[in-house]
């Protein structure tokens, strides 16, 4: 059976209706601003309710390359202390846009190469990581996420984007 990580943050952080937030992030889309003519593998957005900083998030997110296959969402805890690094066991995590696959290799990988560890009591409430997937469901539907919290080993996120 299938581990799904349901949405925690909706309601709260971005609308809980799947066509309200699809017009939330088609307005956000059509509001971006285009200051460069680049794609790029990564971007750092921030991870406000939409209200405040989806705009923002958004404008990053237009350029992520889309030929991306896999996106890691490195993000910090605020209810979990998390002093390695931390992974979703969930094979999915869930929106009201639906499922977007989690890619359980590159998680098992890190476990092995990096000692990471799978908590998932820290990412049950947490929203820093979950406001940015839906953003991925729309700018890269076909895409598997790599959810990470980490609180204070940034040697170690070094070494896994590295």
């Amino acid at each position: 059976m299938k581990k799904i990580r349901p949405a925690s943050a909706a309601g709260k952080f971005y609308p809980t209706d799947k066509s309200k937030l699809l017009e939330q992030l088609e307005l956000f889309k059509q509001n971006n601003v285009h200051d460069y003519e680049c794609n790029t593998r990564a971007v750092i957005v921030p991870h406000a309710g939409y209200i405040y900083s989806g705009q923002l998030a958004s404008n990053g997110f237009q350029y992520l390359d889309k030929n991306i296959k896999n996106l890691f969402i490195i993000a910090p805890p605020h209810y979990v202390a998390v002093k390695n690094v931390a992974l979703s066991s969930c094979d999915a995590w869930s929106t009201p846009l639906g499922e977007i696959e989690v890619n359980r290799e590159i998680n098992e990988e890190l476990v092995t190469k990096f000692s990471c560890e799978f908590q998932d009591n820290a990412f049950e409430d947490e929203h820093s990581a979950e406001v940015q997937v839906p953003f991925i469901q729309t700018y890269l539907p076909d895409v598997k996420i790599v959810p990470i919290l980490t609180g204070h080993d940034y040697e170690k996120i070094k070494k896994i984007i590295s």
